[in-house]
């Protein structure tokens, strides 16, 4: 009796069981169909309010999701539109916490950045993008979501913005690592894990542990921005510092060229000589060497505002190559921005030291 008691209630556990998780099953099912057939069943007002400013953005999220998935692709890319038209502005400003991109959470920029890259839906990738690097940029967000994101979807545009602004929040300790070699190489500037390195405050700075088990999913990357570091990442930084120095070194040097405007009749060996010299003095400058000796970014335009406020080249510059001198700066720094995610590079991968 006692053994037919135990299997009876050994049974009955067993059908609960079954029956939530069937429950569960159907209840997912339920989501899934309705996601499905919500564009194709919907009254002309009920689509209409998915396409103003207060529409439901994690409803669209869920259907472009869903409906991508079971590859119903039209009417995910009727939904992953509606989104780029609603959080871009179109029908005036979103009124849904995830629809305003300049305020909205890692996580929100996460999941539509996503959307967005398994639908194809371009524009709204390069909005989601320029939005998230702008705030990073601006250090309204850290910079270690948007780095996952960015490896994970090998997105070269917000990869070397994220990249940039963590190795200037990281920048002392490669910055010591480098005094501490002479002419060192790429793979000298790679600590161990947990090696502590002497700052000028003689404290220990240590370098963050790798991370190599760490899921690569949204939610992991979103719960935890201050995640350590993978070994990855820490590899692509040092590059970045070594690459980014050396670049430097460079510019300082080589500055931007520019045409000759009508109406200057002593461009080579004034006016352009007269900004090389000009350029050399300011790069070297105490304001610009205030900057850490990686961000070449901020270095530049240092040095270009120191330019736009030099007395020698406003007497010495026929207002014409002052002019499209100014402009070649610009563009320099607009180049370099755009090429932040080239300097970031893994050194374990073979030829990409070369």
């Amino acid at each position: 009796m006692t053994s037919q008691s135990n299997c009876t209630a050994s049974l009955q556990t067993t059908s609960v069981y079954s029956y939530q998780f069937f429950m569960r099953c159907k209840s997912t099912q339920l989501v899934v169909f309705v996601s499905l057939l919500t564009p194709s069943l919907a009254r002309p007002d009920e689509l209409h309010a998915y396409r103003t400013a207060s529409a439901d953005i994690s409803r669209l999220l869920t259907i472009a999701s869903l409906t991508n998935k079971y590859h119903f692709l039209s009417t995910a890319w009727w939904a992953v539109s509606a989104l780029y038209s609603v959080t871009s502005g179109e029908f005036g400003p979103p009124t849904h916490p995830m629809g305003d991109l300049a305020r909205a959470s890692t996580t929100a920029l996460t999941q539509i950045l996503e959307i967005a890259m398994r639908c194809g839906h371009r524009r709204l990738i390069d909005f989601v993008i320029e939005c998230w690097s702008n705030r990073i940029l601006s250090k309204e967000l850290s910079p270690r979501a948007a780095m996952h994101v960015a490896d994970r979807w090998d997105l070269d545009a917000l990869r070397g913005v994220a990249y940039y602004v963590q190795l200037m929040e990281s920048g002392k300790i490669f910055e010591t690592r480098l005094r501490s070699t002479q002419s060192p190489k790429p793979h000298e500037l790679i600590p161990h894990s947990n090696t502590a390195i002497e700052q000028d405050t003689g404290e220990a700075a240590v370098v963050p542990e790798p991370t190599r088990s760490r899921a690569s999913t949204p939610e992991s990357v979103c719960d935890d921005e201050a995640a350590p570091l993978t070994s990855i990442q820490i590899t692509r930084l040092l590059s970045g510092f070594y690459s980014l120095v050396s670049s430097w070194d460079y510019r300082r040097l080589n500055p931007p060229t520019f045409p000759r405007p009508d109406g200057c009749t002593y461009h080579m060996h004034g006016c352009v000589s007269t900004f090389r010299t000009v350029w050399c003095d300011v790069a070297r400058s105490e304001k610009t060497m205030r900057y850490g000796s990686a961000d070449i970014v901020g270095r530049l335009r240092c040095v270009e505002e120191q330019l736009r406020a030099s007395t020698e080249l406003a007497c010495a510059l026929s207002p014409g190559c002052k002019r499209e001198a100014m402009t070649a700066v610009k563009k320099c720094i607009k180049g370099v921005q755009e090429q932040l995610s080239t300097h970031f590079v893994d050194l374990t991968v073979p030829g990409t030291g070369d």
